[in-house]
């Protein structure tokens, strides 16, 4: 049994922790792992990791059973938290029914069954203050590494792909945004730690009497945790300065306001120093260090860094030493307090009027279009939101909703797989019920927080973590208001668990006492460890006594209840099933990136593709992927069946409609293949290749039923090939001003080059040469289209019978491609012999888009 020492009035007492059972050890240390790891893997975006942390986090819950049913413990939501928190998957589960994505739901569905379980976890295994500091070190440690990642990254000492880009430190996150709200989140349990540890001295936070012994006076009188806490902060803020995320920087700056306003005024100035000192040291240090980098002036950089690292550690030496001299016992009034913050606000108010008063163009530029562009976007993101929500509002669109079905919905071109706000996403996916649950969880959140913060007396530890959690909390979902960043699972674990943290503050047996013991204590054993390492005594000592007297003593309230062996039962059983999930959709995955690596191997990449779609049977890519592979082998019908399975399973997808239409053209099936063109517009009408589709299908068809002697139904879908500009042109015509100098994500819509080739042979094929030559002439400018169109010019003169001319077109389409040659002689009979008579009413007038 490991060793303590209790401080109790002079003297001390040295006691035995009691160590947890094994399982317990398991699940806690294995949930602060999966909380520092989830960081490194991209934040834990993409869903290929989240598999991974699904069966890690199966494991764990399972543990905790294990170790509830040794305790006799078997509740499983108790608080109006924990309710709405296990509602939030359910509701995820509910709105997969009738998904647009069968497959983005199944992901989003296991997402925030890896919140609820973290969540879960935490509400279990904490139990005193101790496991609570540990578990809350995990996130503000991992934040740290995050930090340090960032700043390795940006100098190459690391490579982590897009780490660093365009002057800013995305880190292990690969998204600015989400760096600054976990790195906001750190910093604020960063001020609870170092208002509470640090006036702790290394002779506070040494038991053994040797080392006391050993160690010299000088060293024992260090205040270790101040430095550490106080540095760790430093990196905190160097590298949130670095992310440059302004809507991050805004939320951080706001919070931070409410919470010296919330805090105790004896800690408002103290804080305030913590955080103002060292920021105005980070900032210059990271200005400089990112230029350095940029330079690949690696040991500058990091000497700007390391000399900072200095100049705060001298600082908070000075703050140290004035503080125990009685410099600084001005803090502890009141008024004073009052006036400095006072005149430290006027302070920044008047330096950012100055600031502004020397630079002029300052509030222009902030006002311009360019800087607020991305605001602006987002207004227009949350626009679309809103009509999906009216076109769905009970349940959603399902998990990935937004992903799959925004295109349909948007007022322009944009790509956006995120709505840029969580709340409006979550109402896309889950509908008016989903939005109602996030919102009563930050209810809860908030009153239980409100009612920690009420019941803890002033000035204690209980209030001053109350607050930073609080501060945490809403940090991070104040962000997520304006952005995707909780789309990161590894952000949202740790929000998930600030709300389980919060949920014990207010449910933990004589919380303010215990944080009261806490202060007499060393920081490695609890107030209440101490009084259960008592009472654990004390037990003893009865039973040591009745054994001696022949009596047994009483049994416990938890040895007298009976062991549960079904709760047991379905516990593992549901574990087994999350657990066999997680492994079967991992599986898929690895499968499937198997496939890619099988470029000169067909078949086994066809069996790779294979095992994946049997594995993960929702998921729509698989099937697109494996109908490339039919399609490739000349298996057109296997190719349009899994096409047709992948747009079933992805309802709006409007590359799914475009396969399946030309899929269905090689299968003869040309009226869906029409019908299914024209869905792909309907889908995506900003993209233009939905309408090259539909002149490339119609005019295929067109030319197969020429082939074929159907001339009335070539002559049909040949006219379908001329209507694709006024579909453009109609399109075009519903964009506002704004609209237009929005669209940056693609090629304004416009008859390409593309569409002018396949309306040039739709014109040749119905005996117009003079537009089609002119069309086709367009066409040739063109790189990516110039091999088929001198092959239709040749044509076109071999029919009007300028042999030499079409000889000349004929040479150069094949030095493009040699096929070309064998096309020509194919194609050839369709152009004389097979004309389809058409007066120039009946062909549509193709204007040219402005």
């Amino acid at each position: 049994m490991a060793k303590a020492t209790l401080k109790a009035g002079q003297g001390t007492q040295s006691v035995s922790v009691i160590p947890k059972p094994w399982t317990h050890q398991a699940a806690f240390w294995g949930l602060a792992g999966i909380l520092v790891l989830a960081p490194f893997f991209r934040g834990l975006f993409f869903n290929t990791d989240q598999h991974v942390f699904l069966i890690l986090a199966s494991i764990l819950v399972w543990f905790a059973w294990l170790w509830k049913y040794g305790e006799r413990e078997y509740t499983f939501l108790s608080h109006p938290l924990d309710y709405l928190i296990a509602a939030f998957p359910v509701v995820y589960l509910f709105s997969a029914i009738n998904a647009a994505n069968y497959g983005f739901a199944l992901d989003e569905f296991i997402k925030n069954i890896l919140y609820f379980s973290v969540y879960w976890l935490v509400v279990q295994l904490i139990k005193d203050e101790r496991s609570l500091h540990q578990m809350l070190n995990a996130v503000y440690l991992a934040a740290f590494g995050v930090a340090v990642a960032g700043l390795a990254i940006a100098t190459g000492l690391v490579y982590f792909k897009d780490g660093f880009l365009y002057s800013r430190i995305y880190s292990t996150f690969q998204y600015p945004n989400a760096l600054s709200s976990y790195l906001a989140i750190a910093l604020f349990l960063g001020l609870y730690f170092w208002q509470r540890y640090s006036a702790l001295t290394v002779a506070d936070t040494v038991n053994d009497r040797f080392l006391k012994q050993i160690l010299p006076g000088w060293l024992q009188k260090i205040k270790l945790y101040g430095y550490l806490y106080v540095l760790i902060n430093f990196t905190l803020l160097v590298v949130l300065f670095g992310a440059k995320s302004r809507a991050g920087l805004l939320a951080a700056a706001v919070v931070f306001i409410v919470y010296l306003v919330i805090l105790d005024w004896s800690k408002r100035l103290p804080v305030l120093i913590n955080v103002l000192v060292p920021g105005i040291i980070a900032y210059p240090v990271i200005y400089k260090f990112v230029i350095l980098a940029q330079a690949k002036r690696m040991g500058l950089a990091w000497l700007w860094f390391f000399a900072g690292i200095v100049v705060v550690a001298v600082l908070q030496y000075l703050y140290n030493f004035m503080l125990d001299k009685g410099m600084l016992t001005w803090l502890k009034s009141r008024l004073k307090t009052k006036w400095t913050l006072a005149g430290t606000g006027i302070v920044i108010i008047a330096a950012a009027a100055i600031g502004t008063a020397m630079h002029p163009g300052l509030i222009k530029q902030i006002a311009s279009f360019s800087y607020l562009r991305n605001a602006f976007e987002r207004f227009f993101f949350v626009r679309d939101a809103l009509d999906m929500i009216k076109a769905r509002p009970f349940l959603g669109w399902g998990g990935g909703g937004w992903e799959e079905a925004y295109r349909s919905f948007q007022h322009y071109l944009y790509n956006s797989t995120e709505v840029h706000s969580y709340y409006f996403q979550v109402a896309v996916e889950t509908g008016i019920i989903g939005l109602l649950v996030i919102l009563g969880i930050w209810a809860v959140f908030l009153r239980t927080g409100r009612r920690v913060y009420r019941t803890a007396p002033p000035d204690s530890n209980r209030r001053i973590l109350a607050v930073s959690l609080f501060a945490g909390a809403v940090v991070a979902g104040g962000h997520a208001l304006i952005d995707f960043n909780l789309s990161l699972s590894a952000l949202t674990m740790a929000l998930w668990m600030l709300f389980a943290c919060m949920r014990f503050l207010e449910t933990m047996p004589n919380a303010d006492q215990v944080f009261d013991q806490g202060q007499q204590v060393a920081p490695g054993i609890s107030g209440r460890q101490s009084k259960e390492i008592k009472e654990s005594a004390s037990r003893k000592k009865k039973r040591r006594k009745a054994n001696e007297s022949g009596k047994q003593p009483a049994v416990s309230a938890r040895n007298s209840k009976p062991l549960n062996p079904v709760i047991l039962s379905v516990s593992s059983f549901v574990c087994l099933i999350f657990l066999l999930l997680g492994m079967s959709l991992a599986s898929a995955n690895m499968y499937s990136s198997d496939t890619a690596k099988q470029t000169q191997n067909t078949q086994k990449a066809l069996q790779n593709l294979q095992m994946a779609a049997a594995r993960n049977p929702l998921y729509a890519e698989y099937r697109l992927r494996l109908a490339g592979l039919y399609f490739n082998e000349g298996n057109y019908q296997k190719a349009f069946d899994e096409a047709r399975r992948a747009s079933q399973l992805s309802r709006y997808s409007s590359s799914c409609k475009q396969d399946l239409s030309t899929l269905s053209a090689y299968t003869g099936k040309f009226g869906q293949s029409l019908s299914y063109a024209k869905q792909a517009i309907e889908l995506a009408p900003y993209s233009i290749s939905g309408y090259e589709n539909l002149a490339r299908t119609c005019t295929v068809i067109g030319r197969s039923e020429l082939a074929q002697g159907k001339k009335e139904s070539a002559r049909s879908y040949l006219q379908e090939t001329l209507k694709v500009p006024s579909l453009i042109n109609n399109r075009l015509s519903g964009l506002s001003a704004d609209e237009k100098k929005l669209w940056r994500d693609g090629p304004m819509l416009s008859v390409t080059p593309g569409i002018q080739l396949y309306e040039g042979q739709s014109y040749l094929l119905l005996g117009n040469p003079a537009e089609a030559e002119k069309y086709l002439q367009n066409a040739a400018a063109d790189d990516q289209n110039k091999g088929e169109a001198f092959l239709w010019l040749a044509l076109l003169k071999d029919n009007q019978g300028k042999e030499q001319e079409s000889k000349d077109f004929l040479e150069k389409a094949t030095a493009i491609d040699q096929s070309f040659s064998q096309a020509f002689q194919q194609l050839r009979f369709l152009i004389p012999g097979s004309k389809v008579s058409i007066t120039s009413s009946e062909i549509p007038v193709t204007a040219q888009v402005q």
